[in-house]
């Protein structure tokens, strides 16, 4: 996983990135915000995880802290600009992507000494850091409707 060395603690940060695939069929990356001093060669994507707060490109969901693979909100393509928006006062972390509203975000406990972070699954797999552009207003989330139940074993 690659971390900022900007560390937050208070206040309201955006980061807008724009998503590459490497090697792989498709993107799959995570991102989101990482806690300060949390080991950087382990994994933190997982539902008992408390030192991460992550979207999935693969599907659009969040992982850790308490979520893993929940909340599909819809896959994320290669080109794509996804912005974050951590409100450390409100302790929530919210996602747009190409500007629109994506999923409900992490709507509670987004707290402590945190940094952004990215974590590349394929080889090859990249992100840039862009200009954060004019987001929609944040609205409340409606989940899409699916036929297909998704596995909530994968990873990513």
């Amino acid at each position: 996983c690659l971390w900022t060395a900007r560390l937050m603690e208070s206040g309201k940060h955006r980061m807008s990135l724009k998503l590459m695939k490497g090697e792989g069929i498709s993107v799959q990356h995570l991102f989101g915000l990482v806690r300060d001093g949390a080991a950087w060669d382990k994994e933190h994507h997982g539902r008992a995880s408390t030192d991460a707060w992550y979207m999935s490109s693969g599907t659009g969901s969040l992982c850790g802290n308490g979520k893993h693979n929940d909340d599909f909100a819809g896959e994320i393509n290669e080109g794509q600009i996804v912005s974050m928006e951590a409100d450390l006062d409100k302790g929530t972390l919210r996602f747009w992507v190409d500007g629109k509203p994506h999923g409900p975000g992490h709507s509670s406990g987004v707290t402590g000494r945190l940094r952004w972070a990215v974590c590349l699954y394929y080889k090859g797999g990249a992100v840039q850091i862009v200009p954060t552009p004019e987001l929609q207003p944040w609205t409340p989330w409606v989940p899409p409707d699916s036929d297909e139940e998704e596995d909530e074993d994968e990873d990513f």
